[in-house]
């Protein structure tokens, strides 16, 4: 098994946008790639995967996914308490569409 870090787009109350991490443990036989399926308790089901990044600073392979989790109910902390083992991606290998919004608006 090897460690690896999963990241995920979010969209929130009020149609905040943002991007969480979990930390997640791999086969040594299994090499993710863009645009596979990934089964794991993590995701409660099959999620797809987007690009998948190495992380040179934390020497760990980075997946992220192409699905997005929608939840207009919670705000990100809330959503977050409710998940222990997500937190927000410090570094995020994701562009959310309202991020890219902002950025075109400059």
């Amino acid at each position: 098994m090897y460690k690896a870090f999963v990241q995920m787009p979010l969209v929130l109350y009020q149609e905040k946008t943002a991007v969480v991490e979990a930390e997640i443990e791999l086969a040594d036989e299994y090499v993710p790639m863009a645009e596979q399926w990934i089964f794991h308790p993590l995701f409660r089901g099959l999620m797809p995967l987007g690009p998948v990044v190495y992380d040179g600073e934390r020497n760990a392979v980075v997946l992220t996914t192409k699905g997005t989790v929608y939840d207009f109910t919670m705000t990100l902390e809330e959503w977050l308490r409710a998940r222990v083992d997500w937190h927000e991606a410090a570094h995020p290998y994701i562009e959310t569409g309202k991020k890219k919004e902002e950025e075109d608006d400059l």
